[in-house]
């Protein structure tokens, strides 16, 4: 083997075990600086309980911190051992074994470059050059790579790792709580405040209406002042009610309200109040039908609860609601069915015959209607038509009888009969003169006893 053939293996020797070195110390600030970085971060979030975007901020942050680290300190190192990737040159090599092995100086370099400007025809130089590499044969290259500079590093890393373990003894939840924190960005956390907010009502508002938030504090101490922050940056103060009781009243609440409650720079839990669209009358139209012996009148009243009718009518309520999903109508003692005509029309068809109350109900999954939705039924009873008549029998041949009175009704009259009966014969019936649908009217009539 010739004299530069023996260094160039001396110096594959030397890249591998500088390759090592690289990856040895560049592991050891790896861990440095992942370890570091997770207690400061931790530290900090322990202490200033950050919001999401920070926390978002050194979630990533410290991502990319410990991925690029990684790359460059530990995977290139490991790519160079294994050759997946171009190392130093042979000069950079030999320039790097001169300054850890100071009898070299520039003699290594300078061989190595005078054989790479040489031609190998000039027999002469060549083997003057190859004299001048084998007096670097008793020289080890691999002594230039000195690992001892790895225990500084591995003396910071002992005493981050000690202030680790110390800290999770004394008190685990700064890497427990924190950690969960910052890995779960995107959620609202609250620190552990002395005392604990309770909403004593349920979060449910209707659109347009007053709202009043009942909150009770619980725990060692209450807070003096109390507010709540909404998640569109406003703050609204609680008014104190008692020692540990705070309200707040929504005027006329129009939109859905995400917030959190504070105290002494302590938040609650997020809370979101429902505002949901209480079901409510819009129309009312109601169409009224007499009966047919009173002329069928049909008649349709308007946004009016309140009706008179004829005994026997037959009534169709037909309401338009807003925001209900169901109707509840009680006649009297009876709860009468409903069907429904669209998404907010329903309809109620009954025959009337006794004054009443009526009243309606709108329900939804979030409350009935607000105001008393009562009316009455005026039923006008049918009287039983009056008839008073008077005979004056033939007193020559008792052949005749004259009938002759007056009949009333409410409703007037269509027809007018004499019914009578012999005995062991049916039932006769001789129809009477009248003016049809006169309320009031005479009639008169000869009837012959034989017929």
């Amino acid at each position: 083997m010739s004299g530069i053939e023996e260094i160039k293996q001396k110096l594959q020797a030397f890249k591998k075990r500088f390759y090592v070195k690289q990856l040895f110390i560049g592991s050891l600030i790896f861990l440095i600086a992942s370890f570091g970085l997770f207690l400061l971060v931790n530290g900090l979030e322990y202490k200033l309980w950050m919001g999401t975007t920070a926390r978002s901020i050194i979630f990533f942050t410290t991502l990319l911190v410990i991925v690029t680290s990684f790359g460059w300190l530990v995977a290139r190192p490991i790519s160079l051992i294994l050759k997946l990737r171009k190392g130093i040159e042979d000069e950079e090599a030999a320039a790097e074994i001169a300054k850890s092995i100071p009898e070299i100086e520039d003699k290594l370099l300078n061989t190595l470059q005078l054989h790479r400007l040489t031609s190998q025809e000039n027999d002469l130089l060549v083997a003057a050059i190859d004299k001048k590499a084998r007096s670097f044969r008793n020289i080890s290259f691999i002594q230039a790579v000195d690992f001892t500079s790895g225990k500084r590093y591995g003396l910071i890393l002992g005493i981050i790792l000690a202030s680790l373990a110390l800290v999770s003894f004394i008190n685990p939840s700064v890497f427990s709580d924190s950690t969960k924190r910052i890995v779960n960005f995107n959620q609202e956390f609250t620190p552990n405040a002395p005392f604990t907010f309770v909403i004593t009502n349920q979060l449910q508002a209707f659109r347009g209406e007053d709202f009043t938030l009942k909150v009770n504090v619980e725990g060692a101490s209450v807070p003096e002042k109390a507010s709540i922050k909404t998640d569109d940056g406003q703050t609204l103060r609680l008014q104190k009610t008692s020692g540990s009781s705070f309200q707040y009243v929504f005027q006329k609440i129009q939109k859905t309200v995400t917030f959190q409650l504070e105290g002494e720079g302590f938040f609650s839990k997020q809370y979101v109040l429902q505002v949901n669209n209480r079901p409510d009358l819009i129309a009312m139209s109601i169409s009224i039908k007499s009966p047919a012996y009173t002329g069928g009148e049909r008649r349709t009243i308007t946004n009016s609860g309140d009706i008179t009718v004829l005994e026997g009518s037959s009534v169709l309520w037909e309401i338009t609601t807003l925001a209900a999903d169901s109707l509840n109508f009680q006649l009297g003692d009876k709860n009468l069915p409903s069907s429904r005509l669209s998404e907010n029309v329903f309809a109620i068809d009954e025959r009337l015959y006794k004054s009443s109350q009526y009243a309606l109900s709108l329900l939804n999954p979030f409350g009935k209607n607000s105001s008393e939705l009562s009316y009455g039924v005026s039923v006008i009873k049918d009287e039983r038509p009056q008839i008073s008549a008077e005979y004056f029998p033939d007193s020559l041949s008792y052949q005749f009888v004259t009938l002759a009175g007056n009949i009333i009704d409410d409703h007037g009259f269509t027809s007018l009969s004499l019914n009578y009966k012999k005995e062991g014969e049916a039932t006769r019936s001789i129809p009477l003169e009248l003016t049809p649908n006169i309320k009031k009217q005479g009639f008169y009539a000869n009837w012959n006893v034989d017929s």
